[in-house]
C-alpha cells in the first residue's frame, strides 16, 4: 500500500473534497446530461490548484500506518498550523479561498472566513495549548469543515465531543452555531446534526473564558464521514471551539495496556510470566509476554505501550467481559510483525515473514467457544528493521445467551519475538440509539477529563434531528 493510500485509510483525506467534487460533476453530467460548469477565474483555479499541491505534500507526510486512530478528527485541537502567531499579532483570518501560509490543515473554510485566535488573546480550552478557532469575522458568520474522517466501524457507537465558548468581544450575549456529521457519498446528506447555543461571559473580559464541553453519540455507517460547524450568529464576533474529538465507544477497560497494578518503575524485568496480574484488567493465562513501554517501537495509538506476545517463549493474555444476550460484539485489536525478527534472502534484504495470534472468546461459566480465529500479520520485503506496520482486524462474535465470556488473546509462534499487540477495542453492534449518553461522560479512550470553569453558567442544546 502506497503511503498516500494508506493515509487516506487511515485519516481519511480526501484533498479537501477536491477529487470528490470532480467526481460528483463527472457523475452528474454523465447521468444526468447535465451542462458542465462554468469555467473557474483564473486566480480562483490557481488558489485550488495551490491547495490540491500543499495539502497532497501534507497528506503523505502525516503517518503511513493503517491503523485505526483513537480520534478520527484529525488536527481537531487546531494545533497544527502552518504559520506562527505573537503578542503583536495573536490572531489568523482564513478565508474562502487557499493562501499560501494561511490555511488550517485538514480542515477547509467552506463560508465566509474564520479566524485562528493565539492563547496571546485567549485562553483555549486545554491547557497547555495554542490555538482555537473563531467561527466569525469582519466578514460575519463563518464554517468550516473537516477533512474525511477515518472511515466509521458500521453499527458502531461513536461520541462527538467539542468545547466551545462565546467570544466576550461584543455580539448577542447568546451565540450559536450548528455541528453536522455527514455522511459523504455522491450527494452528501446529513446523519444528524444539532445546534449550540453559548451564553458569553455577562462582562467583558477575556479572562477566564467560561469554556463548555459538550458530546454526543451516532452510529458510525462504514462509510467516510465528515464534520461541519457553521456559526449562525450574525455579525463579527460568534463562537470560539476547540479540541474537536470523534471517538469509538470502547467498551473495554485497559485496551491499550497503559496502566498497570503495579510501580512500573519497581517491575524487575519486562517479561511478564504466567500468572502475572501487572497489567490492569488483563492476566497473563500462559507463558510469558513483554511490556514494552517507551521503546523504539511506535505504539499505534501514539500512547506509551506496546505488548510483545513473546515473552521468553510465546504467551497469552485475558480477560473477563460483560455481555447482553442476543448482542453481537466486534473485538477491535491492532496487530503488527515484530520488526526485529531478521529473515534475510542471500542479498541480505529482508524477507516477507508474518506472525500468528490465536483469538479465542469463550463462555465463563461452562467454556463453550463462541469465537476462535488466527490473526496472521505480514511483514514485507525491504522494510527496515526498526519500522513497525500497524493494521486493525476486526472479529465478530454472538453473546447468544450468555452475560460473561473470557477473551483470549495467544501468540502462535515460538522464541523471544512475537507477535506485536496494541489498542484492542471491544463495541456492541447497534442498529438505533435508545437514548443520549450524559452530556459529560467520555468513552474510555479519552484521555482529557471534560470541566467548566464556572459550572453556574448553563448551556442551551436543541436538538434538530
Amino acid at each position: 500500500m502506497s503511503p498516500l493510500i494508506c493515509v487516506r485509510r487511515r485519516l481519511g483525506f480526501n484533498l479537501f473534497g477536491l477529487r470528490s467534487n470532480l467526481q460528483i460533476i463527472s457523475e452528474s453530467v454523465h447521468h444526468h446530461h447535465l451542462p458542465l460548469p462554468p469555467p473557474l477565474p483564473p486566480c480562483h483555479a490557481v488558489a485550488l490548484l495551490l491547495q490540491l499541491v500543499v495539502f497532497t505534500t501534507l497528506t503523505v507526510a502525516v503517518t503511513t500506518c493503517g491503523s485505526d486512530p483513537v480520534n478520527l478528527v484529525f488536527n481537531g485541537g487546531f494545533e497544527n498550523e502552518p504559520f506562527s502567531l505573537s503578542l503583536l499579532k495573536p490572531t489568523q483570518d482564513i478565508g474562502f479561498f487557499f493562501q499560501i501560509g494561511a490555511y488550517i490543515p485538514a480542515w477547509r473554510v467552506t463560508k465566509n472566513s474564520v479566524q485562528v485566535v493565539s492563547s496571546q488573546a485567549f485562553d483555549p480550552a486545554i491547557a497547555n495549548t495554542s490555538y482555537c478557532v473563531h467561527l466569525n469575522t469582519k466578514g460575519g458568520a463563518g464554517a468550516i469543515q473537516s477533512s474525511d474522517l477515518y472511515t466509521t466501524r458500521k453499527q458502531a457507537r461513536y461520541y462527538l465531543s467539542l468545547h466551545f465558548t462565546g467570544q466576550p468581544d461584543g455580539g448577542p450575549l447568546y451565540k450559536a452555531m450548528q455541528v453536522t456529521i455527514s455522511e459523504k457519498g455522491i450527494i452528501s446528506y446529513t446523519v444528524r446534526h444539532r445546534m449550540f447555543v453559548a451564553q458569553s461571559n455577562p462582562y467583558p473580559s477575556r479572562t477566564p473564558l467560561l469554556w463548555m464541553a459538550r458530546q454526543w453519540a451516532f452510529l458510525g455507517t462504514g462509510k467516510s464521514m465528515r464534520l461541519e460547524l457553521e456559526s449562525t450568529t450574525p455579525g463579527p464576533v460568534g463562537i470560539l471551539v476547540d479540541d474537536i474529538q470523534v471517538i469509538l465507544d470502547n467498551m473495554l477497560d485497559n485496551g491499550s495496556f497503559e496502566v498497570l497494578t503495579i510501580d512500573f518503575e519497581s517491575l524487575t524485568s519486562s517479561i511478564l510470566q504466567s500468572p502475572s496480574t501487572a497489567l490492569k484488567n488483563w492476566v497473563v493465562n500462559s507463558g510469558s509476554v513483554k511490556l514494552l513501554r517507551g521503546s523504539r517501537f511506535q505504539s499505534s495509538d501514539n500512547s506509551s505501550s506496546v505488548l510483545d506476545m513473546n515473552g521468553n517463549t510465546g504467551g497469552s493474555i485475558i480477560t473477563y467481559f460483560g455481555t447482553t444476550p442476543k448482542s453481537t460484539y466486534a473485538i477491535l485489536l491492532d496487530i503488527a510483525t515484530n520488526p526485529d525478527i531478521a529473515e534475510t534472502d542471500k542479498q541480505g534484504i529482508p524477507e516477507q515473514c508474518s506472525t500468528k495470534l490465536e483469538v479465542t472468546v469463550k463462555v465463563q461459566a461452562t467454556g463453550k467457544t463462541l469465537l476462535t480465529d488466527l490473526v496472521t500479520s505480514k511483514r514485507k520485503k525491504g522494510l527496515q528493521s526498526n519500522v513497525v506496520k500497524w493494521e486493525t482486524v476486526e472479529l465478530r462474535f454472538d453473546a447468544e445467551t450468555y452475560t460473561n465470556v473470557t477473551i483470549q488473546f495467544a501468540s502462535k509462534v515460538g522464541g523471544k519475538l512475537g507477535p506485536l499487540l496494541d489498542n484492542i477495542a471491544i463495541f456492541q453492534q447497534l442498529t438505533t440509539l435508545v437514548s443520549e449518553p450524559n452530556n459529560t461522560a467520555m468513552s474510555s479512550f479519552h484521555r482529557r477529563p471534560l470541566w467548566c470553569t464556572h459550572a453556574w453558567i448553563g448551556v442551551l442544546l436543541v436538538l434538530n434531528l
